[in-house]
């Protein structure tokens, strides 16, 4: 089990670092966000001693390794779309650069039409790797689909293309070490069949290649483009006195703290706090005064964190912002 809490450890610093190699494509900024997430909070040098132990094949005759624990949940809430993007991307190219290596590695072992000891635990261990990748990229998909699902139709069926192809390599997987966990002779009288897998292994892993990067790409222009419609709407309402621009900006942080009671903004609710967000801001410039105009600032802030999927940052903001409002005006009748 030890062997598996190494694994485990690895993949959650892996996906949670974002290592360069596999996202060259993401900005510093997002780099620097998952970097601190609590997965990644673990001693450093702790860290890249267990990853070294984690990544030595199983020694001979120390037993069957473990199957795959499942990955503990991510709490998508406390990520951004952005950052919870990144972390599919790096889980998915993981899981293909394992399933690639293990059918490589496994057909190298099976060239010569054996399969002694060593290399019998080496490919377990290499499946095995290849399956927990599998099972947390699912998850993180999963906790995506369920936060940002209902924004962008394109960039969802774009993942549900991945998670299918995953479920292919998952089940070329799952038939591997059904073979494998029966132990090594049984292994050397299938060694054809076990051949066969690992080229279809290689073969749908071939087909996600280049995906999670396409994927990425989607997300982040969309992203991009509702932080353009959500931060451009025109005003319908325009208050003509500072009270009336005051109950405005009120009205619209009561929408947003509605809105978070989830932890989660909809499309809805996004429209509603953005239209909002234009009336009390053409308000205030018309009537507010000095004192409310240096809000504006913070009011956008919150706008774009929302529009943007950031919403565990604008819930932060939201109580700063609330304290910095004057008292709230009687609504007139």
């Amino acid at each position: 089990m030890k062997q598996a809490a190494c694994i485990l450890l690895l993949i959650i610093l892996l996906s949670g670092c974002a290592n360069s190699d596999a996202t060259p494509n993401m900005d510093s900024r997002v780099q620097t966000a998952i970097a601190n997430t609590e997965q990644a909070k673990a001693s450093i040098d702790n860290a890249v001693q267990q990853t070294v132990t984690a990544l030595q094949p199983i020694p001979a005759g120390t037993g069957t390794p473990p199957t795959p624990t499942p990955m503990p949940p991510v709490d998508a809430s406390t990520l951004t779309e952005e950052e919870l993007a990144a972390m599919i991307e790096t889980a998915v190219a993981n899981a293909y650069l394992y399933a690639d290596q293990s059918s490589s590695t496994t057909t190298s072992a099976t060239a010569d039409g054996t399969i002694t000891e060593e290399e019998y635990y080496s490919t377990y261990y290499n499946y095995y790797v290849t399956e927990a990748y599998i099972e947390y990229a699912e998850s993180l998909i999963n906790s995506y689909v369920e936060y940002y699902g209902e924004y962008a139709d394109a960039a969802i069926d774009s993942l549900n293309a991945i998670e299918q192809d995953l479920n292919a390599i998952s089940e070329s997987v799952a038939e591997m070490t059904s073979i494998l966990q029966q132990g090594q002779s049984t292994a050397q009288a299938a060694i054809d069949t076990i051949n066969a897998t690992a080229a279809a292994v290689k073969e749908k892993a071939a087909q996600i290649k280049d995906l999670p990067g396409q994927w990425k790409d989607q997300v982040d222009q969309g992203i991009n483009d509702r932080e353009n419609k959500f931060m451009n709407m025109a005003p319908t309402d325009i208050a003509s006195d500072r009270d009336g621009a005051l109950l405005q900006v009120f009205d619209y942080l009561d929408s947003f703290k509605a809105a978070l009671g989830d932890g989660k903004i909809n499309p809805t609710e996004m429209f509603d706090i953005a239209q909002r967000a234009a009336n009390a801001r053409a308000s205030v410039d018309k009537s507010g005064g000095p004192a409310l105009k240096n809000l504006l600032s913070r009011l956008d802030t919150l706008t774009r964190n929302a529009s943007r999927g950031e919403w565990s940052r604008a819930g932060s903001g939201l109580s700063d912002f609330e304290r910095a409002l004057p008292d709230r005006p009687k609504r007139r009748p």
